[in-house]
Formats: structure tokens, C-alpha cells, sequence
């Protein structure tokens, strides 16, 4: 397995963080919140603000580890020119999730789109070339 490759999928599997990190944040919130108030009925603010603290540090964690795998993903598709067809089809799929979160998203996706489609020959080859058959 080349670098650009390995590079590439380490880069894809650490976009799993993100999720990862939502999950942990939403289950620690449902701990938040079923103990909210105290045993006479009464809210205390400021338990429940440390808890949703405590609550918020698996997405913090989530995103540093996606962003180490978006730089690892942009090493391999700038840097090390690594071209394949799943790399392209994830890709386009990343490049589309990051237009919906406006505007960096949509400026950062749309730009991923246009390289994409600007460079889709290197990814999937040419199809007007013709091979000619061995005599």
C-alpha cells in the first residue's frame, strides 16, 4: 500500500471523530440533564452548567481528531497527488456536507467541488482516450 493511499484512509477513518464526539456529548447531556434538580425539585444552575461543560468535551475532542484527518486527506490529495476512485467519490461526498454549513462551509465545499471536477480525469481517467487492442 503506497503512502498517498495510507494517508488518504487515515485521513477519511479520523472524520469518524466528529460523530464519535456528538455521540459522547449527547449521552453525557441526557446524564445532565436527568439530574438536574436536586431532591426537593429545585434547579441548580450552576451543577447543571458544569455537567453541560463536562457534556461538551467529546465534541471538543471529535473535532480536534477530524481536523487532523482533514489535514492528512488534504496532504494526500495536494501534496502527494494520491488519486483514486473511492478518494474521489468520498470527496465529492465531503465537498457536498461542507456546502450545507454556510458560509465557510460553503466557500471551503465549493471549492473542494470545482478542484474535484477541475481534476475528475486524474481520479476516474480519461474516457476519450482509446486503447488500441494488441495485434
Amino acid at each position: 500500500m503506497n503512502n498517498g493511499r495510507k494517508t488518504a484512509l487515515w485521513g477519511a477513518w479520523l472524520q469518524l471523530g466528529l460523530v464519535l464526539g456528538l455521540g459522547g456529548t449527547i449521552i453525557n447531556m441526557v446524564n445532565a440533564f436527568s439530574k438536574f434538580s436536586d431532591s426537593q425539585g429545585e434547579a441548580n444552575t450552576e451543577v447543571l452548567a458544569g455537567k453541560i461543560s463536562s457534556a461538551l468535551i467529546p465534541s471538543a475532542v471529535g473535532m480536534g481528531v477530524a481536523l487532523v484527518g482533514v489535514i492528512l486527506m488534504g496532504i494526500a490529495l495536494l501534496g502527494m497527488k494520491y488519486r483514486a476512485k473511492w478518494f474521489f467519490g468520498f470527496l465529492i461526498i465531503y465537498g457536498v456536507m461542507w456546502t450545507l454549513y454556510m458560509p465557510t462551509g460553503t466557500i471551503a465545499g465549493g471549492a473542494l467541488l470545482a478542484f474535484l471536477f477541475w481534476k475528475k480525469d486524474e481520479f476516474v481517467g480519461n474516457r476519450n482516450q482509446h486503447v488500441n487492442p494488441p495485434t
